[in-house]
């Protein structure tokens, strides 16, 4: 219960901010329906590797997740602005949006060094 709250709490500002990208998209023509939840699976594998002792622990390293919060927000809102105009195919872009978080939020959590308390 702890970790849906603490879920709650880091991703909640997230994915109403990225329900905004995702309207804002869709005035220009059909987007993915993955776009409003584009961090929910960079948030969920970053909780993974911190409840699987995944590189540093401490109670400081919980702002990463902010961090991944963050940066969905920050992709979805490049995506929106600048990809999909300029490049087109919106769907294939979100799945791209999410594969890099992925990978960051994979490599934040892996090379993040401890934060102090």
């Amino acid at each position: 219960m702890t970790k849906l709250v603490l879920s709650f709490l880091l991703f909640g500002p997230a994915l109403v901010l990225n329900a905004l990208a995702y309207f804002e998209s869709r005035k220009r023509g059909p987007e993915s329906r993955l776009l409003p939840f584009l961090g929910v699976p960079a948030g969920l594998l970053w909780l993974y590797l911190l409840t699987h002792h995944v590189g540093a622990q401490s109670l400081g390293n919980l702002a990463e997740g902010l961090v991944v919060g963050g940066l969905s927000v920050a992709v979805s809102a490049l995506k929106v602005v600048m990809l999909d105009p300029r490049i087109g195919h919106p769907v294939r872009n979100t799945w791209i949006a999410a594969f890099l978080l992925l990978g960051l939020a994979a490599a934040l959590r892996v090379f993040m060094p401890a934060i102090p308390e």
